[in-house]
């Protein structure tokens, strides 16, 4: 039997660092012994030409928004819909080195605690 893995992280677009660890990691996952799926944490509301001409006003990750708020809460919602289903052994979760996105992630890390028994392995970008 085949160990379920639940990877939680931030996937492109924007084309940089860590983010490109995780879409690598997801799309190259190749093993009999586990599948993994993969829950996106990302905020997808900007296009690839803001990323490109740098139009977007600083990181706005680090911001209190609306729209980071419901972006939190819709990526919330969507492990709420999914842990039920399936009955993860494990879940990888890489974390933000921001404070706010930290927050997010330990929300997702309390539920996630709260209702399954996975084990839970966070990695944290240097």
């Amino acid at each position: 039997m085949s160990k379920k893995i639940l990877f939680i992280g931030s996937f492109p677009p924007p084309f940089q660092g860590s983010i490109m660890d995780n879409f690598n990691l997801a799309t190259n996952w190749n093993s009999k012994k586990a599948t993994l799926s993969v829950l996106d944490i990302s905020n997808h509301n900007k296009t690839f030409d803001e990323y490109a001409s740098h139009n977007i006003k600083g990181n706005e990750e680090g911001i209190i928004s609306i729209n980071n708020i419901l972006s939190a809460l819709k990526n919330w919602f969507q492990l709420i819909k999914i842990i039920p289903r399936w009955k993860y052994d494990y879940v990888l979760c890489h974390l933000s080195p921001r404070l706010l996105g930290l927050l997010k992630e330990s929300l997702i890390i309390f539920t996630i605690k709260l209702f399954t028994n996975a084990k839970i392995n966070c990695r944290f970008p240097a």
